[in-house]
């Protein structure tokens, strides 16, 4: 139970905005994953953007699901690999109300960003986003996206890079704030 009540409050301490440098790694199995996935959520707010970068096979989507449906989805969350862009409603108890889930492991260009329709779908009162293999898209196309689409930027951006440990079924979560 102590390790429950310390991931808590390191994860507070991550989320925190007046603590930006704060980082956590920690190891989760995969029969574990709901739970953390229960913690993660309690933090999670509109106009949140969640960075998962990962090896393939690492847990991004997985992490994704167990999120949604904690917060409600409606159905199973589908990975975006092929449509690159998934639009979820959530039936939220909280301001949560759309989870906007994308997967650039396809795009060739950070030019691509400006056609996919995110500056339609998130609402930084109501949405938050998830976007998988963040880093296939330069720092700077964020930023012309952000520029010529006047989609609003994010409230908070936090970074979950997921690594495969040397046990099959754990995973390693880094976790920290960051920005664009």
């Amino acid at each position: 139970m102590d390790d429950f009540l310390n991931l808590k409050n390191t994860l507070q301490e991550v989320f925190d905005d007046s603590n930006l440098a704060k980082e956590l790694s920690i190891e989760v199995s995969l029969s574990d994953l709901n739970s953390f996935a229960h913690f993660i959520s309690t933090f999670i707010k509109a106009g949140d953007w969640f960075l998962l970068d990962g090896d393939l096979g690492a847990g991004k989507t997985s992490l994704t699901k167990e999120l949604s449906l904690i917060l409600g989805a409606h159905q199973q969350t589908i990975s975006p690999t092929f449509s690159i862009l998934n639009i979820e409603e959530l039936n939220s108890e909280t301001e949560l109300k759309k989870l906007v889930h994308l997967d650039l492991y396809r795009l060739k260009s950070g030019r691509e960003l400006l056609y996919l329709g995110l500056e339609e779908e998130f609402n930084p009162k109501n949405s938050f986003c998830v976007i998988e293999w963040p880093y296939n898209i330069e720092n700077d196309d964020y930023l012309a996206f952000f520029q010529i689409t006047k989609c609003a930027k994010p409230k908070r951006v936090i970074e979950i890079i997921l690594e495969l440990a040397e046990k099959e079924d754990v995973r390693i979560y880094h976790i920290k704030r960051t920005h664009f």
